[in-house]
């Protein structure tokens, strides 16, 4: 069987998100998909830290519009090398070929959901093209039933088409680190206390009621508590940095920008504990991160949040409630030793729900059995 896949993702320098899925889905399937080939199609040159092995074949096909490139470059590509079957593992396929099956995986649909939290451009584009990629799709797979769901009222796609596989999480728990690593903390030369948020500063993260929180802690506490917020700059975030400036607390919130893996990890297992209210998430990688260390977690109770939380993290109804917000937060200052420990072994075992190894599993499984016309 020959398999095609979308990985332009990994010609990005700095992998998130999507790329980091794409990048462990390959990682995996490399181990165990010895039986098959596989066609790894990009616009651009990308490199992989792991030596592929020989049933795998990178093809570089050059085009500088990515969503020009799928529905131009790839068709070409699906026929040339006789694709059987061909896996989208970002939203948007290409026009039908025939005796080609199509699969998609769909993270999110906030542009649909939510569109004034999303870019313009990004909006254009998923009404113009993501219902049509849900026609095409032979299969669709959903990184939660929240996403699922949404799928079905959004787009009016039939259930029986749609297949929940959850996202891998972080290998955390697996202690790469040493007590030395673990004990430096100067991450931007972070001294006391904090809390953490982890993700890219844009409007749907809710990062501007994070700070109205953090600023009512700190009157109510008056403690030398930071709050640390980890990730790049997104769009429309200058509203979120103004917000950050006017802050009477500024000098106690930090940007760290876009960090590495490991120094993400330093600060997850040093926090007191993650702040997660977003608005809209298709799964919130950032929770089972942070659960993997053991760390507390105060997220949303909405979209896919507390699937991937459940019973252990801490929940606000409404994401702008920042009054909740931050009585959550003194919450975890008033836990007892007693109660971390108990919040840290149930939370390093709710994570091991959403593992890398057994999403890549679950996806390679749906993809063979696709082929063999059994999907579902």
């Amino acid at each position: 069987m020959r398999i095609g896949i979308d990985v332009k993702c990994l010609s990005d320098s700095r992998f998130t998100g999507i790329s980091v899925y794409v990048y462990e889905m390959i990682k995996n399937w490399n181990d165990f998909g010895t039986h098959n080939e596989f066609f790894l199609f990009s616009n651009k040159e990308f490199d992989l830290d792991f030596e592929l092995a020989s049933n795998w074949k990178i093809v570089i096909c050059k085009g500088r519009f990515k969503s020009v490139w799928v529905q131009i470059n790839l068709p070409f590509l699906l026929k040339k090398y006789h694709i059987d079957v061909f896996w989208q593992p970002f939203h948007f396929l290409p026009y039908k070929i025939s005796n080609v099956k199509y699969i998609c995986t769909i993270h999110d649909i906030a542009a649909y959901a939510k569109p004034k939290l999303c870019a313009l451009k990004n909006v254009v584009q998923h009404k113009l093209l993501l219902k049509l990629s849900c026609k095409r799709a032979d299969l669709i797979l959903a990184i939660s039933e929240a996403t699922k769901r949404d799928i079905i009222n959004f787009l009016g796609i039939n259930e029986d088409k749609i297949k929940v596989i959850y996202n891998g999480g972080s290998p955390y728990h697996y202690d790469k680190l040493t007590n030395d690593d673990l004990s430096h903390n100067d991450i931007c030369h972070i001294n006391s206390p904090y809390f953490l948020f982890v993700g890219t500063i844009e409007p749907r993260k809710n990062v501007t009621s994070i700070i109205r929180a953090f600023n009512i802690y700190k009157n109510k506490q008056g403690n030398s508590s930071l709050l640390v917020i980890a990730g790049k700059t997104g769009w429309k975030c200058k509203n979120i940095l103004k917000e950050i400036n006017e802050s009477p607390y500024k000098e106690d919130i930090i940007i760290t920008g876009y960090i590495s893996d490991e120094d993400k990890e330093i600060l997850y297992r040093n926090a007191k504990a993650l702040l997660f209210p977003s608005i809209l998430e298709g799964f919130g990688l950032p929770i089972v991160e942070a659960m993997s260390v053991g760390l507390p977690v105060i997220t949303t109770n909405n979209s896919s949040m507390s699937e991937v939380g459940g019973d252990v993290a801490f929940y606000i109804e409404d994401p702008f409630d920042i009054e909740g917000l931050s009585e959550k937060m003194i919450s975890i200052d008033s836990l007892s030793n007693e109660q971390r420990v108990l919040i840290s072994n149930r939370s390093m075992n709710r994570c091991m729900m959403f593992s890398h190894k057994n999403c890549a599993r679950l996806t390679y499984d749906s993809i063979i059995a696709l082929c063999n016309k059994d999907c579902i």
